[in-house]
């Protein structure tokens, strides 16, 4: 943890009483540590105060041993500034830019709160369908793991009928126990009358609440998602550019 510069991302995305599994620069203010990810498995993550010295520690060869310690590719996270040095050290593959975000305070009740229901497994095939058409980018599984919890706004149904999903959204504890949102999802149709807002809120007051601070990652591109997180109380901590990457072949 110090040696991160004390940074929120390994305060809140890592255990405290785990030991943690990686490297540390040896002045400080840089670690890039082994985070487990439910979805994508190990992805390495260069976190810390100091964007010399995270230059510097992706440099080692240290850390390519980290990265290919299992396999020939590897998945890494690194602050998006430091985006060419990672394409110097390593070929790229597949990746995103997106910004991981953290709130330590209720949010304001939002106008649309009262609308916004908790959904059970029974849901579930519906969630994935209504995710795969509104944002096949996330990384939410609905009902895939145990400690999930999905809402929701649903249209109104005719003669009693249940009608259709409107917006949704989860919270799933984390690698370090802390809540973590995904799948905010608003219907394109239904944009605009602050249903995302609801649902956020409502997902991260009892986080708040309990744990004292919630998480969430959004995609870099998505500026009308930033505009409704950062009113909601959250703060973007970092940028990061996340790539697939392989060694370099030698010359020579």
């Amino acid at each position: 943890m110090a040696a991160s510069g004390a940074h929120p991302f390994v305060r809140y995305e890592f255990a405290p009483d785990a030991p943690l599994e990686g490297l540390a620069h040896p002045g400080g203010g840089a670690v890039a540590l082994v985070r487990h990810s439910a979805k994508r498995g190990a992805v390495i993550s260069l976190i810390g105060r100091r964007l010399d010295a995270q230059a510097q520690l992706l440099a080692q060869p240290e850390l390519a041993d980290l990265l290919f310690a299992e396999a020939r590719a590897g998945l890494i996270s690194v602050p998006a500034p430091l985006l060419d040095d990672l394409r110097e050290r390593f070929r790229l593959g597949p990746g995103g830019d997106w910004e991981w975000m953290v709130t330590t305070v209720n949010p304001p009740l939002s106008s649309a709160e009262g609308r916004v229901l908790e959904l059970g497994p029974e849901w579930a095939e519906r969630l994935i369908a209504f995710l795969a058409q509104h944002n096949p980018r996330t990384d939410a599984e609905p009902f895939a793991r145990a400690g999930q919890r999905w809402v929701g706004v649903v249209d109104d149904g005719v003669a009693g009928a249940v009608g259709e999903l409107a917006a949704c959204g989860s919270a799933e504890p984390n690698q370090g126990g802390i809540l973590a949102l995904a799948g905010i999802t608003v219907r394109p149709d239904r944009r605009g009358e602050g249903l995302g807002a609801a649902v956020t809120a409502a997902l991260t007051r009892p986080g708040v609440r309990a744990d004292g601070a919630v998480t969430l990652g959004m995609y870099a591109d998505n500026d009308s998602a930033r505009r409704i997180y950062h009113a909601l109380g959250y703060r973007t901590e970092v940028a990061f550019a996340s790539r697939v990457v392989t060694a370099r072949e030698r010359r020579g």
